[in-house]
């Protein structure tokens, strides 16, 4: 193999891996909107809930006194708030982030 066949591979197997980084970008990109979106949908549900809730004066009596229960979904929308941003901003994006930079090394060399 010549000196300018084995550039003409090296080329194209970096094209390939540049390939298969921006497919795995796209990857991660549509799992992160699909992430933010089903907890859209989770926490538009808790809100429904909530404001069910307290039309309908809903509380749980305990000893002298009453809890709503709007109180109680507003913490599980709460969680469900904090586990979205949790799998969003540090499990997905640092992915994606690093995908990028990868992809951004392989265009220049």
């Amino acid at each position: 193999m010549t000196p300018d066949e084995k550039e003409i591979e090296m080329f194209k197997l970096n094209i390939e891996i540049w390939k298969k980084t921006i497919d795995v970008q796209q990857h991660f990109n549509d799992l992160e909107m699909k992430v933010r979106n089903f907890g859209l949908l989770i926490i538009a549900a808790f809100i429904s809930a909530i404001g069910v809730s307290i039309k309908g004066n809903y509380n749980i009596p305990l000893n002298d006194t009453s809890i709503p229960i709007a109180a109680f979904l507003s913490f599980g929308a709460f969680i469900i708030w904090l586990l979205v941003y949790f799998v969003d901003v540090h499990w997905y994006h640092p992915l994606l982030k690093g995908l990028f930079f990868k992809g951004w090394r392989l265009r220049k060399s």
